[in-house]
C-alpha cells in the first residue's frame, strides 16, 4: 500500500496528461495492424520516438544471452505500471533527464542483467555473467516467470515442451485462454545450433502478438506457431523457425 501510495503522488501532477501517463507507465509493445504478417516486425518506440543507443533499439537486449529475463522484464512492465514507472523515470519523475533515452536504457539494463544472474544461479551456475555468458534453461525460465509475471498477475507457470506439432496446435487452447486472460506466455524458439526466449503477449482471432527481446513486435497466425514458421521474428542468416517449449499459466 505505502508504494501504490507513493506513487500515486509521483504521478498526480501528471493525471491530466494521458500522453505523458502513457508514455511513462506501458511499454509501447502493442500494435492494432493485425494484418501484418511474421515479416513486418514493429519496433517498440520510446515516448513515441524510434531510439537507437549504440546501434541497438532501447529496448535491445543488446548482445548478451539474456532474452529470457529481457522478455520476462517487458512482459512484467506491461502488467505492472510501478515498475515501468521505475524504469522510465528512476522514481524521479520531475527531475530534468531522468526520462531520458538514455537513463531508461540504463536501468532497463541493470534490470535486465539483474534478473539474468538471478536466473543463472537458479539453474546451478556458480559463476554469472559477465563470467557466463550461456543463457538460462527450462528451470530458470519458470523461475523468472512465476517470479515477475506471476507476481503480476497471480497465475503459477509450468515449463511445457513442443516435440512436434500435434504438441503445438494442442497448446493452443491454453495459449489463448491466457493472453485473453491478460496473462503473457513466454516461448521458446529454436534452430540447429541455438535457442532464444520471446513472449506471447496478445491474440487477435487466429493470430498470435508476439514480443522479441531484440526490440520489437510481431504478429504471426497460429498455423504459423503450429508448423515451425517463425523464422521472420528472427531475421538473419539462421532464423529460429521452430517454437520448442512454453512457459504456460497452470
Amino acid at each position: 500500500m505505502a508504494d501504490i501510495q507513493r506513487f500515486d503522488a509521483q504521478i498526480h501532477p501528471h493525471g491530466d496528461d494521458p500522453t505523458w501517463l502513457a508514455q511513462h507507465l506501458v511499454p509501447a509493445t502493442s500494435t492494432d495492424d493485425t494484418r501484418r504478417e511474421s515479416s513486418d516486425n514493429i519496433d517498440v518506440t520510446y515516448q513515441g520516438q524510434q531510439v537507437n543507443i549504440d546501434g541497438y533499439g532501447v529496448y535491445s537486449q543488446r548482445n548478451v544471452s539474456d532474452c529470457v529475463a529481457a522478455s520476462t522484464v517487458i512482459a512484467q512492465a506491461k502488467l505492472d505500471p510501478l515498475l515501468m514507472f521505475q524504469l522510465t523515470t528512476g522514481g524521479t519523475p520531475d527531475v530534468p533527464g531522468a526520462d531520458s533515452p538514455q537513463n531508461f536504457e540504463q536501468r532497463l539494463q541493470e534490470v535486465y542483467l539483474g534478473e539474468y544472474k538471478d536466473g543463472q544461479r537458479v539453474d546451478g551456475n556458480k559463476k554469472v555473467y559477465p563470467q557466463v555468458d550461456a543463457g538460462l534453461g527450462a528451470k530458470a525460465q519458470t523461475y523468472l516467470a512465476d517470479k515477475d509475471l506471476g507476481r503480476a498477475t497471480g497465475a503459477d507457470y509450468e515449463h511445457v515442451d513442443l516435440e512436434n506439432d500435434e504438441d503445438r496446435r494442442k497448446a493452443l487452447t491454453r495459449i489463448e485462454k491466457s493472453v485473453d486472460e491478460g496473462l503473457p506466455v513466454p516461448i521458446t524458439v529454436r534452430n540447429e545450433d541455438s535457442g532464444h526466449q520471446m513472449m506471447i503477449i496478445g491474440r487477435d482471432g487466429d493470430r498470435l502478438q508476439i514480443y522479441n527481446p531484440w526490440g520489437f513486435t510481431s504478429w504471426v497466425t497460429e498455423e504459423q506457431f503450429v508448423n515451425s514458421q517463425l523464422g521472420g521474428l528472427t531475421p538473419g542468416e539462421h532464423p529460429l523457425n521452430k517454437s520448442t517449449a512454453l512457459e504456460l499459466p497452470k
